[in-house]
């Protein structure tokens, strides 16, 4: 992340944009942020975010940098706010940290000053890709967002972003921070609800028969997987 692309993020109002792309809805507008989209698979079935992953990788980083802990309730003063802002944040929830890096790496600012509860009630009825646990450890390029709801030894619930085997999140114990999808037991809690965001980043066309290693996805447990395999199992669409 260049110091003109944080610059570019300063004074600029937030925005919201919903339109017809392939078969799915896609959400979000990068163009104010002064941001590309990365390339999406046009014959995903579902519903997206235009991302900038990169982008969400380094503000995540960047918070982690500044120290920023966690404290519930805490939601950022502005939805737009790049880390090197006067004001930014020096404390935040999980719910304001999805919101913020769905704002300013997606340019969508629909779920920012929203609690996980009414996260995943403007998330569940729409036409997102249902996902799960075990799809979280894939480091195919998708951004699943995870639930865990109140309970009865879980006073609050819990949202995490999952890109490529790890969280972008931020928790009561590290504040914001990367972990690795699996390396806590809630992470395998039957009491999780996953959708898929952003879809795994497709296999160029023209290529047939071996699938190239910079195309193989790996998991965080070491097993080696294909696209032909996440096709088959429904995580991804036939391109």
């Amino acid at each position: 992340m260049t110091q003109s692309d944080e610059n570019n993020l300063e004074n600029i109002p937030p925005v919201q944009f919903e339109g017809d792309f392939g078969r799915g809805k896609t959400y979000g507008n990068l163009v104010p942020l002064g941001l590309s989209a990365d390339v999406e698979d046009p014959a995903w079935l579902w519903d997206q975010f235009l991302v900038n992953r990169s982008r969400l990788v380094a503000l995540t980083n960047a918070c982690i940098q500044r120290g920023v802990t966690y404290r519930y309730g805490s939601k950022p003063a502005w939805p737009v706010m790049p880390p090197n802002s006067p004001h930014m944040f020096a404390r935040i929830d999980c719910s304001g940290f999805v919101g913020w890096l769905l704002t300013n790496a997606m340019g969508f600012d629909g779920l920012w000053a929203r609690g996980s509860v009414e996260q995943r009630e403007w998330i569940e009825p729409k036409g997102f890709k249902v996902s799960t646990p075990d799809a979280g450890m894939l480091r195919d390029g998708a951004v699943r967002i995870a639930f865990l709801p109140p309970g009865p030894w879980r006073p609050v619930g819990h949202v995490v972003l999952i890109l490529d085997g790890q969280t972008l999140e931020s928790c009561g114990s590290r504040g914001v921070c990367r972990r690795n999808w699996g390396s806590e037991d809630w992470m395998g809690s039957p009491d999780l609800r996953l959708w898929v965001l952003c879809p795994p980043l497709p296999v160029p066309r023209g290529e047939v028969g071996t699938i190239p290693r910079s195309r193989v996805v790996f998991s965080a447990l070491g097993q080696v997987t294909t696209y032909k395999d996440l096709e088959e199992e429904g995580e991804i669409g036939s391109a």
